[in-house]
């Protein structure tokens, strides 16, 4: 299952959690780390630097792992990729971009492509909610 890669992010093992709630846990860090994502390429954009480049990547991000996190909840096995369909307008801002030479990205860009994933995140989690909300599995 997907929920199986990485780390559990809490003291305690996958390996003394139901299915159930190591799914639920997973669907939660990868909202977490959505936002994250959300929040950098807000900060970038908001502030004073220029590197809009990384705040297309951050927008890019945002997308995949929210839809990773609906994917977990569906029990939808994923490769890591970083070529979505859902997200194919920003998939060249996942790799290209942040490399010299990758395509150079202006303010207005960066802007639409973290309105694109406000918009993307906002659907997912709303689609979530009330799994969520019913709150983590008992044991």
């Amino acid at each position: 299952m997907a929920g199986s890669r990485g780390r559990p992010g809490r003291k305690e093992s996958f390996s003394t959690r139901t299915p159930e709630q190591v799914r639920w846990d997973w669907v939660t860090l990868w909202l977490q780390r959505a936002e994250n994502d959300l929040r950098s390429a807000e900060l970038i954009i908001a502030g004073s630097l220029t590197s809009y480049e990384t705040a297309s990547f951050h927008a890019q991000q945002a997308v995949e792992k929210a839809l990773k996190a609906i994917l977990i909840r569906h029990q939808i096995e994923f490769e890591r990729t970083h070529n979505l369909a859902e997200c194919a307008s920003l998939t060249t801002y996942a790799v290209e971009a942040r490399y010299p030479g990758g395509p150079a990205v202006e303010k207005p860009e960066a802007s639409r492509h973290l309105s694109i994933a406000r918009e993307s995140y906002r659907i997912v989690r709303g689609s979530l909610d009330p799994y969520l909300e019913a709150g983590r599995p008992n044991g």
